[in-house]
């Protein structure tokens, strides 16, 4: 235990949201009886508050975690951000002040540069977590447009700061293996200052189901059929259109294929595959939302989770958290290269299929591969993905980090 040692959590994300619940707070609970005391500010939608956060304040007060919640500023774009970042500020400091904070453990950029700011003012340690090359995805997902001169303005101080965060820090954790060496030439950092801890996944949570019947009856799929599945977010970086290109291979080698989508923007996925697919093949496309406590019902109907990435700079630090999920439920992927590490966990635990790229004849090969089969699927992925992804390794990563950083204070 880290005696004596209490730590301020600060997350831009909030625990209500569905990242918070996957991502966050399962590492929280796992953290906090190795500590003294530890507090955490996250940013909370006013409806989801309103909502559910006396009920998650309750949960939190029995599991011994102090949780200081702030309201998420959605109007004024730059200027609520802004707005967002002084109550982030104050609020750090009053709790740094009054608990005696040792060290402050910041999710992402934003509060990297908030924990930076009061390292310097408080000479508190820091821990950057750093989740990905941040600066580079918002011009990835259409956010900062360079060729716009404020937008580049923007990138390029922000790269500034990133250096000045990474050079700052007392340890940063990173998802992947392939940015650490990205990272150590940005700041000027050592080895010994990365640690990698991927989107690690709960295996009590997401489990290998023996009985899939009932959901596949409820969605009118027939009992042998091919499943292929996506799961999250529709958006630029995500290729959706060669996802579905790739059930389209599937279903027009094998009718008996469907296309099972869990996501929130139903409505988006269906405008792109009513522009791919004819009439009979949208008939085997299912898509539903799913609370994270069904989530894994529906994983455990698919025979393939699909993931195909954009593969820019920015995607060497990637690690999808559905890759997990999928692996903890039993369920191989398909994916392409130069995303993260996943090709390398891929090959190392016979994981699914990896082709080179989205192009058609890439995207049959991974069709072919498919009916095929020569992967490790069930209990047997299950099992060897738990040392890459199961939340018990993750949480003892950071424990070691703390220590660590500790360790060099004595």
């Amino acid at each position: 235990m880290l005696k004596n040692k209490k730590s301020l959590f600060i997350s831009y994300d909030g625990l209500l949201d569905q990242l918070g619940t996957s991502q966050i707070l399962p590492y929280l609970e796992g953290l906090v009886s190795h500590l003294d005391e530890l507090h955490v500010i996250s940013f909370e939608k006013r409806n989801k508050m309103n909502q559910l956060g006396v009920k998650l304040s309750q949960q939190l007060i029995d599991k011994r975690i102090h949780w200081h919640p702030l309201i998420f500023s959605n109007k004024f774009g730059l200027i609520g951000k802004v707005f967002d970042a002084f109550k982030m500020q104050f609020c750090s400091l009053y709790l740094c002040w009054k608990y005696s904070i040792d060290i402050i453990h910041s999710r992402s950029h934003l509060p990297a540069i908030i924990g930076r700011l009061i390292k310097l003012l408080l000479q508190k340690k820091l821990l950057f977590d750093f989740r990905g090359l941040w600066v580079d995805e918002r011009v990835d997902k259409g956010s900062w447009n360079r060729k716009f001169l404020f937008h580049n303005i923007q990138y390029k101080i922000f790269k500034y700061i990133e250096r000045f965060l990474i050079s700052g820090s007392d340890h940063i954790v990173v998802l992947t293996n392939k940015v650490i060496e990205e990272v150590k030439c940005l700041g000027q950092v050592n080895s010994e200052k990365i640690t990698v801890i991927r989107c690690c996944s709960d295996y009590s949570h997401f489990k290998n189901l023996e009985h899939k019947s009932d959901l596949k009856s409820a969605l009118n799929i027939t009992k042998n059929a091919k499943i292929i599945g996506y799961l999250g977010s529709v958006g630029q970086i995500y290729m959706i259109r060669e996802a579905i290109n790739f059930f389209k291979e599937c279903i027009n080698n094998d009718p008996n294929t469907f296309l099972v989508v869990v996501t929130y923007e139903i409505e988006d996925f269906l405008l792109i595959a009513k522009e791919e697919l004819n009439e009979a093949q949208l008939k085997n496309i299912r898509i539903q939302s799913a609370s994270r406590n069904e989530v894994p019902e529906y994983i455990n109907l698919m025979d393939l989770m699909v993931m195909f990435y954009t593969p820019t700079y920015a995607r060497i630090a990637t690690c999808p958290t559905r890759m997990g999920e999928s692996f903890a439920c039993g369920v191989p992927i398909i994916s392409n290269e130069g995303i993260g590490d996943v090709s390398e966990i891929v090959a190392d635990i016979k994981g699914g299929i990896i082709i080179h790229d989205t192009s058609s004849t890439n995207i049959t090969i991974g069709m072919k591969k498919f009916f095929e089969g020569n992967f490790n699927s069930g209990n047997d992925l299950r099992n060897t993905s738990k040392e890459f992804f199961s939340l018990e390794a993750g949480v003892q990563k950071y424990l070691k980090v703390y220590e660590s950083i500790f360790f060099l204070e004595s």
